[in-house]
């Protein structure tokens, strides 16, 4: 570890601050301790009182499960060893530190008032990935349970963030720009990851997307920009990617497996990515190599992309995309640039690595275009339905390609599989004449004049009744049977929103406003074991409070049938003290929770909080937990400590 100071008022040429007095070092909010961060360790006034600081190094070698760290105003840099000749900076290296499940360590800044500013400002050009010997301003190694929030930063090349066999890290609510990888992690033991409302500018000047040629970006003079918002080398999984603005980015996220064959199922497993917007992405926005494994892809916004989806030489499945909604409003780069035509779909022919082995779903998205669906390459269990698929009409428009269409002659070249299926879309153009020769679309639509009530602005409204798509009924693999949709989960899952025996409208966008719904996540396990540590904990991925006296709750694992009743207690949010306990009902993944008409506390489904108990259970023995619950409102209860 970089030999800062635990103690007030060290400075690399050990400067004193003015203040020697030594005053309390912590606090305590809301039940945690709360120790104070400067730059310098001085002492500082916070809510009035005076407090000794020590340096954010200090602080986590002093931190306990459950503490907050709390950065106090001003411009944070890593530590500066003094050495024979110039300085040099180092991370601020974090090995071994825990919190504990619903006790994370968590390091918090006050928004623009707390800059981290990385000291590596020179860019090592030929760097292919981040690794141990790289930069970065935080790096943690064998650590789990902690929390970064409210932070801004800056200049930190090639990372910010280092992860090696870390896990349960969240990222939450920082400002950020620069950077290759922006969070890098390694190692099978390195899993569960959330990253929410996070920005993520990596060029703020945007010439990555207007200027710089894509080459140069992808293997020439501007390489360092190749990376994401997020990358990895051989991990497990469980990355989650939510309510995030990426921004003038080469790639959104890069994801690196190994090659061999019996690790294709354990590696890049369970990503949720959702409701994030893709801004100006100079190639990829969703980009897994190698494998992808279970992987939910939904509600999310594109606007202004290269490649969409880069699955060329990507093996695994289960991926399911749906309700996202992509537009163009400019082209990429300058005229002489080659490689501005860009498609939603990549593939390529594959000598190296076996085809996706389980099936892949898209359906009921919403996208224009001014460029291919799929240009070129090779898929195999590829289902595609339900989509509304437009393009733009050149009209003297420069950036329309006046050829884009479903799929160009290049795709499926040496004969089309049996398990790509396209039906049930909606476009403006004709099908493909091949389509018609491979029995696609039988039930799809082609409406010249169907439109969007206003996509330059991002409304996927449709103009007019788009007609129904495909039924959409998820069942358990083991049960199912013919060309039934199948899914991890642990019964058939049945969308809310299917007009029986025809499937929901077509596109993203609903007849009420809102999103087409999928099945909820259930994790897939990994099928060898590369990691001892990657276990589920159940947790919370949706809320459904859609019904008149039922609040659903999903959990990414099935809940083990309790002993005793499931003791719910619902409050509303003004009044936390005004309680009302129910009894809830366990059904798998399931937990239904009433919430009866008329009740004394005068909550609904739609505004009531929740306290769950302690003591449940997935089938797997782990205990519940509250990380990465999508609902604040929702808690579990303190334990509690028999005297």
């Amino acid at each position: 570890m970089a030999p800062t100071s635990a103690t007030p008022c060290s400075g690399s040429a050990n400067t004193l601050c003015y203040d020697q007095t030594v005053y309390p070092l912590d606090t305590v909010e809301n039940g945690r301790r709360i120790l104070f961060a400067t730059y310098k360790g001085d002492n500082r006034t916070w809510n009035g009182n005076i407090y000794s600081t020590r340096t954010i190094a200090g602080c986590l070698r002093a931190a306990q499960p459950g503490d907050i760290v709390q950065l106090l105003p001003g411009t944070y840099w890593t530590p500066i060893l003094e050495v024979e000749g110039p300085e040099v900076t180092e991370p601020i290296d974090i090995d071994g530190l825990c919190g504990e499940p619903e006790k994370p360590i968590t390091i918090r800044g006050l928004g623009q008032r707390t800059q981290l500013v990385g000291a590596a400002m020179s860019i090592p050009p030929e760097m292919e990935l981040p690794n141990d010997d790289t930069y970065a301003f935080f790096r943690l190694e064998n650590c789990a349970w902690i929390e970064f929030e409210n932070l801004h930063v800056r200049g930190c090349w090639p990372t910010f963030l280092y992860l090696k066999n870390s896990r349960y890290i969240t990222v939450r609510g920082l400002e950020a720009q620069d950077s290759q990888y922006f969070i890098f992690g390694r190692g099978y033991d390195t899993h569960h990851i959330l990253i929410e409302n996070t920005t993520w500018d990596q060029d703020p000047t945007g010439s990555i997307w207007t200027d710089v040629e894509w080459a140069d970006d992808k293997v020439g003079c501007y390489y360092f920009y190749n990376g994401g918002i997020v990358g990895s080398d051989r991990i497990s999984g469980s990355l989650i990617l939510r309510n995030n603005r990426i921004i003038n980015s080469f790639n959104t996220f890069r994801l690196k497996g190994s090659k061999k064959d019996e690790d294709i199922l354990s590696q890049n497993m369970n990503l949720e990515v959702y409701e994030n917007l893709f801004e100006n992405t100079r190639d990829n926005p969703v980009e897994p190599e190698k494998s992808a494994v279970n992987w939910h892809i939904r509600h999310n916004i594109i606007k202004n992309a290269h490649a969409w989806f880069s699955f060329d030489n990507v093996a695994g499945g289960y991926w399911y995309i749906y309700g996202n909604r992509g537009y163009y409003t400019e082209e990429p780069g300058q005229p002489r640039d080659p490689n501005r035509g860009g498609k939603v779909y990549k593939f390529k022919y594959n000598d190296k690595m076996p085809y996706p082995s389980l099936p892949n779903y898209i359906f009921n998205n919403s996208f224009m275009l001014r460029s291919f669906l799929i240009k070129d390459g090779a898929t195999e269990h590829f289902n595609h339905a339900g989509n509304i698929v437009l393009f733009c009409i050149p009209d003297g428009n420069p950036i329309c390609n006046p050829d884009a269409a479903f799929i160009a002659a290049g795709f499926l070249k040496n004969g089309w599989n049996e398990t790509v299926q396209f039906d049930y879309d909606l476009t403006n153009k004709p099908f493909p004449e091949r389509f018609t020769q491979e029995n696609q679309e039988a039930n799809g639509c082609v409406d010249p004049n169907f439109q969007f009530e206003n996509v330059c602005q991002g409304n996927f409204t449709p103009a007019k009744n788009p007609g129904t798509g495909r039924e959409l009924i998820f069942t358990p693999a083991d049960t199912a049977t013919g060309t039934q949709w199948t899914w991890p989960g642990w019964s058939a899952w049945t969308c809310p929103q299917n007009n029986t025996p025809n499937g929901p409208p077509r596109g993203a966008v609903q007849p009420n406003g809102g999103l087409i719904q999928g099945p909820p996540f259930a994790f897939y396990p990994p099928q060898t074991s590369l990691s001892q540590t990657y276990v589920e904990m159940p947790r919370i991925v949706a809320v459904d409070r859609s019904q008149k006296a039922t609040l659903t709750l999903a959990f990414s694992w099935p809940l083990a049938d309790s002993e005793d009743p499931v003791k719910v207690i619902l409050y509303p949010p003004e009044y936390p003290d005004t309680k009302l306990t129910v009894t809830a009902t366990q059904n798998g993944q399931f937990l239904e929770i009433p919430v009866p008409e008329n009740n004394d506390i005068d909550v609904t489904p739609l505004d009531t909080c929740l306290i769950l108990p302690q003591g449940l259970k997935g089938t797997n023995g782990q205990a519940i937990t509250m990380w990465s619950c999508p609902d604040a409102t929702i808690s579990l209860a303190p334990v509690v400590i028999d005297v």
